[in-house]
């Protein structure tokens, strides 16, 4: 599990690199669920070596161009795991 950062970012550094980039499923675990807004997760950055995640809050839009997703902050925690890929890097 990895934790987001102020940015809304969330990294997890393997112990030991792989031998290619894993494949990779993610999920934030909303503490308050049942409010108003719902997380959402994406791959920004998939390696080797780490797997770099923002996580985004949803928000309700009251007026026309608006941004519906803002970065959620610090403190989401994000459950991550990795199964080795069959494509090697490079």
């Amino acid at each position: 599990m990895a934790v987001t950062a102020a940015d809304g970012r969330a990294v997890w550094v393997f112990a030991v690199p792989l031998a290619a980039a894993p494949v990779v499923a993610a999920l934030p675990l909303d503490a308050a669920p049942g409010g108003a807004t719902a997380l959402t997760v994406v791959l920004e950055e998939v390696t080797a070596q780490r797997v770099a995640v923002p996580v985004w809050r949803t928000r309700p839009v009251t007026q026309l161009g608006q941004t519906p997703l803002v970065p959620a902050g610090e403190g989401i925690s994000v459950h991550l795991t990795a199964t080795e890929g069959a494509v090697p890097l490079g």
